[in-house]
């Protein structure tokens, strides 16, 4: 059985810059771990200075160390890593890192598939709350989808239709203003598309959000697939009705399936990201699964979580 290496990376500000690992924080990681960081690998757009440590640190003003955009840790037995599942939790918690046990010698070309949900992961909206802001709804909305997403409401798709309903009667030309106007790609996303095209990975953004959103995002970061929902049009008026297969957990799971399988793949050299409970299902057939800012029931159930930095430190130790 492969060794594990803990991995801990950064949290990054509202404009998803890194917040770097100071060297007081590296000392206090590797005290209260009883493991000597060793190595980390590249995170986009930060210097490797070559420290001594052979970490990877940010330079400052005058080239003066700023901190560590990432640590990774000596090599543990399965066995072993018990004490340290148990102090990372609150001693990452205090510290604002994110941390996970990676396979020693994994790559990302290990995997064949990445499957990434759109709203509040890839985007930093959910999209029908914003369009629902136009009809004066958003705060009706949004608490049912805040529930839907915590996995409180069981027919996720039912409470999908409750929601577009109260959307009747707005202009089409509403989807287009919350794209303009509020919808921006998290920090990281990018990156970590652009780093899976590359070592060759398909990837696939399977949303339970809409066309108008899918379309735009598949098209600025380079999806290879896209599955979502579509809301029905008339006269440039929505119908307050969904058009077509509604895209829900069983759905993402399916359409995550059927992409590994159409790459002589197991869901096992998937990963798999999101934040909600409808993401769910194709997380727990995935070989990574990544819980980005996620409720509480998606983060316990991930092997991996991102609570405080990018997305693309999915890519730390990965090779």
């Amino acid at each position: 059985m492969a060794k594990k290496i803990l991995v801990v990376t950064p949290g990054c500000d509202a404009q998803g810059h890194l917040l770097p690992i100071t060297e007081a924080q590296k000392a206090q990681l590797e005290d209260e771990t009883m493991l000597t960081a060793s190595g980390a690998s590249y995170v986009p757009g930060l210097r490797n200075t070559g420290t001594p440590a052979h970490t990877h640190a940010l330079e400052g003003v005058g080239g003066e160390p700023l901190g560590y955009a990432a640590l990774t840790f000596e090599a543990l037995s399965p066995c072993c890593t018990g004490p340290v599942v148990q102090a990372m939790p609150v001693l990452a918690e205090a510290l604002h890192l994110d941390w996970a046990f990676i396979n020693e010698g994994q790559t990302l070309s290990d995997f064949k598939v990445l499957a990434m949900d759109m709203d509040s992961t890839v985007i930093n909206i959910e999209c029908i709350d914003e369009i629902a802001d136009f009809c004066g709804k958003k705060a009706e909305v949004a608490a049912i989808t805040e529930a839907a997403m915590r996995g409180e409401i069981a027919d996720y798709g039912e409470s999908l239709r409750r929601r577009v309903a109260l959307l009747k009667g707005l202009r089409e030309s509403v989807l287009q203003k919350v794209i303009d106007e509020r919808l921006q790609i998290n920090p990281g996303a990018r990156e970590l598309v652009a780093a899976a095209k590359a070592a060759g990975l398909h990837t696939l953004l399977v949303s339970g959000g809409f066309t108008q959103f899918t379309r735009h995002v598949a098209q600025a970061l380079g999806f290879d697939q896209v599955k979502c929902n579509e809301l029905e049009i008339r006269d440039g008026v929505l119908t307050g009705d969904l058009v077509g297969e509604l895209v829900d957990g069983a759905v993402k799971k399916a359409t995550f399936e059927a992409a590994c399988a159409a790459r002589g793949a197991a869901p096992t050299q998937g990963i798999a990201i999101g934040d909600g409970a409808n993401d769910l299902p194709m997380m727990s057939v995935a070989g990574m699964s990544v819980a980005y800012r996620a409720k509480p029931a998606v983060a316990e159930k991930a092997s991996r979580q991102i609570r405080f930095g990018r997305l693309d430190s999915v890519l730390v130790g990965m090779g």
